[in-house]
């Protein structure tokens, strides 16, 4: 088990990275990414049968399983939003330009603009 990061020392240099950036100095652990992966993972496997018994809990409800199938096709349509939002804004012509022709419905680099 890891300690909290207050009580750290922040001048251990194997576990604390110092970097002086103008006048702050940004402080941060040395812990490898693939840790908080598996500790996220870890977390999730140990959410699944608590999460496997709510949901068969909802479903024994009579008739529960119109609202949660609403709820669910409304919480999907609405992760799309912004993805749409964004296709619809970059697939715009631009204007009566030969390049505003060309690039309607099709993406356009961001990076190029």
């Amino acid at each position: 088990m890891t300690t909290p990061a207050r009580k750290r020392d922040p001048k251990d240099a194997r576990r604390v990275r110092h970097t002086r950036m103008g006048i702050w100095d940004l402080y941060e652990d040395r812990e490898t990414d693939v840790s908080r992966i598996a500790w996220t993972y870890a977390q999730i496997v140990q959410s699944v049968p608590h999460m496997l018994r709510t949901l068969k809990d909802i479903l024994s409800i009579r008739r529960a399983w119109v609202p949660l199938s609403a709820f669910l096709a409304i919480e999907v349509l609405a992760s799309l939003v912004p993805a749409v939002s964004l296709w619809c804004v970059m697939t715009e012509p631009v204007g009566d330009s030969p390049a505003g022709r060309l690039c309607a419905g099709t993406p356009v680099n961001c990076s190029a603009l």
